[in-house]
C-alpha cells in the first residue's frame, strides 16, 4: 500500500541557509505522526512546503501517489491537505459560524451547503452555542477549536496541526488529546508539530524528530526516548529528562 503522504529529500533554503535538509519520510493513511525538535528545527518551514505555501528548494512531495510541491495552497487544499497555524488568527469581527464558512466554500460555492458544512463541524467540535458570537471574543482553547474547524470544514484527507496545545491548561491538552483522537475517528489522517512532550508521546503512533533541518529519528515513541540524538538534541532544551521520560 503506497503512503499517504510521502517527502522524498525535501530541502528549503532561504539566501543561504538551510531550513530543511534532504528531508525523507512517508506517513500512511490513518496515522498520527508527531513531528518534533528543538525550536528553529524546521518543522514549520516543512509544513510550509507540504501545503504549498513555499516551494521546496530541491526534492519532491507526493500526496496519495501524485507530486503536489508545484502547486498553490488552494491547490493543495481541494488535493485534501490543510493546516492549522501557531498563532491563531480568526477574522475578528466575524462570526464563529461564519469564519468556519470560509474553510466550507473549499468544497462548495452554495452559501446554503457551506453554513451546513460549518454547523457540522462546530457541533463535533463543541463550540455550536459560540456560532454566532464574534470570533474575536473567544478564549484561547475555543479560539484553537476554531482554527481546527476552519481547517476541517475543507474536508480534508490528511490534517497538519500546529502546535494546537501551546498555552493551554493541563486539562485543556488533555481535552485536545481527545479530540485530535476523535477527528483520527473520522478517517481524517494527522501530523502535528508539539512540543508538549508527554502529550504527543501519548498521541502519536510514530514521531519523526528535526534537528537544525535535518531528520536525525523516526520511530514509535518508546523508540524515540531512548534515542540517544534526540536526548542530546533536547539536552539544551530541557524538554526530555536525563532518565529519558519527556516532560
Amino acid at each position: 500500500m503506497r503512503p499517504l503522504l510521502e517527502l522524498r529529500e525535501v530541502t528549503r533554503s532561504f539566501r543561504g541557509l538551510t531550513a530543511v535538509d534532504t528531508v525523507t519520510f512517508s506517513v500512511d493513511q490513518g496515522q498520527i505522526v508527531g513531528l518534533i525538535g528543538p525550536n528553529g528545527a524546521g518543522k514549520t518551514t516543512l509544513f510550509s512546503v507540504i501545503s504549498g505555501f513555499l516551494r521546496p528548494t530541491k526534492g519532491a512531495v507526493f500526496f496519495d501517489g501524485q507530486r503536489i510541491d508545484s502547486l498553490r495552497p488552494d491547490q493543495v487544499c481541494h488535493r485534501g491537505i490543510v493546516r492549522t497555524f501557531q498563532l491563531v488568527k480568526p477574522f475578528h469581527e466575524m462570526t464563529v459560524l461564519e469564519n468556519v464558512m470560509v474553510g466550507a466554500f473549499c468544497r462548495t460555492t452554495s452559501r446554503h451547503q457551506a453554513e451546513a458544512i460549518a454547523l457540522e463541524v462546530l457541533e463535533f467540535l463543541g463550540l455550536s452555542d459560540r456560532s454566532r458570537d464574534p470570533a474575536g471574543i473567544l478564549t484561547t482553547p475555543d479560539r484553537k477549536r476554531l482554527e481546527i474547524a476552519r481547517a476541517l470544514a475543507t474536508q480534508p484527507r490528511l490534517l497538519l496541526l500546529d502546535e494546537m496545545m501551546s498555552g493551554l491548561t493541563p486539562t485543556e491538552v488533555q481535552t485536545m488529546l481527545a479530540l485530535v483522537r476523535q477527528i483520527r475517528q473520522r478517517g481524517i489522517t494527522i501530523v502535528v508539530i508539539e512540543h508538549v512532550m508527554r502529550a504527543i508521546m501519548s498521541l502519536a503512533d510514530t514521531i519523526v524528530v528535526l534537528h537544525h533541518g535535518r531528520l536525525i529519528a523516526e520511530g514509535t515513541p518508546s523508540e524515540i526516548i531512548g534515542n540517544p540524538a534526540v536526548l542530546d538534541a533536547y539536552l539544551g532544551e530541557g524538554l526530555l529528562l536525563a532518565d529519558g521520560e519527556p516532560h
